[in-house]
């Protein structure tokens, strides 16, 4: 069984919090973040995640 602190599952979730949190208290500008800013930073990150879904080559357990 893996604990919390280990799982990428609860990790992107209390990210979602926080994020959500941020948004709806409007703490971005506390943070130096607008919402344009913010929503191209997550642009950036789903591309990023987008590229490692489709080089990730999941018959490889020791290799990327």
């Amino acid at each position: 069984m893996q604990s919390r602190k280990n799982s990428k599952v609860a990790w992107i979730s209390l990210f979602a919090v926080i994020s959500f949190l941020l948004g709806n208290y409007g703490l971005y500008d506390v943070i130096g973040l607008t919402n344009e800013s913010f929503q191209t930073l997550l642009n950036l990150i789903f591309a990023t995640l987008t590229a490692f879904g489709v080089w990730n080559n999941p018959t490889n357990k020791t290799g990327f």
